[in-house]
């Protein structure tokens, strides 16, 4: 599995004036430098996922066996993280579900797990989110990148025309998740697919409109 990480937020400080209707991310939403990621990282989550569990009110927690595993540093990181993520659930917990994963997906999409072969999708852990695009979702959205141009304006107005060729729209409080993939550059969501599709993360954030967005992380399946 490669990870590759965006090193320059320089296109997408642009994303809040040039975003289409569609899926339009507010002015007010802007991309943070990667030292704003903070202590959130892959080893980080890598190192709690274990120990980190969902209730039946669809709120995440630390097990107890994480005190005896963990620093309490990291037990006193991951708690700040769960409660931000626990106080954004509570607010769309009408439009989740938990997934057999231990994650949370949206209703909408009547889907009880994140599937591979699922052309565009996205899940909210403890750490924060992540899109999933498909080979085929991404081939589609680099021929519409073509047609649209490659500027900040055309690779969002190709994610728009790509999403809706497959019929899916993201709730309104996703939305500039979407865009900001799409603004980060069309060449790293594309160059990133090596032929089963690509997934962004997204540390600490969950797809609130009016709030800092971290620079995505893209990954090759």
């Amino acid at each position: 599995m490669k990870k590759i990480i965006v090193a320059s937020s320089l296109s997408l400080a642009l994303l809040g004036s040039q975003v289409g209707s569609a899926f339009a991310a507010p002015p007010e939403v802007t991309v943070q430098a990667d030292q704003a990621i903070s202590q959130l990282s892959q080893a980080f989550i890598d190192k709690v996922n274990p120990y980190v569990k969902i209730d039946s009110a669809k709120q995440f927690y630390l097990t107890k066996e994480a005190d005896k595993i963990l620093s309490k540093a990291d037990i006193q990181t991951a708690k700040e993280v769960i409660e931000k993520t626990n106080a954004f659930v509570r607010e769309h917990a009408q439009e989740l579900s938990v997934s057999s994963n231990g994650t949370l997906v949206p209703t909408q999409f009547e889907r009880a797990a994140i599937n591979l072969g699922d052309n565009f999708s996205f899940d909210i852990a403890w750490w924060g989110t992540q899109i999933h695009f498909s080979h085929e979702f991404v081939q589609k959205f680099k021929d519409n990148v073509l047609l649209y141009t490659a500027s900040v304006a055309g690779t969002i107005a190709a994610m728009q025309a790509t999403m809706l060729f497959f019929s899916v729209t993201p709730p309104a409080w996703f939305a500039s998740a979407v865009t900001a993939v799409a603004a980060a550059g069309a060449w790293m969501l594309i160059n990133t697919d090596k032929g089963a599709g690509t997934y962004v993360d997204f540390y600490g954030w969950y797809g609130t409109i009016g709030i800092t967005v971290p620079v995505p992380i893209f990954h090759s399946y």
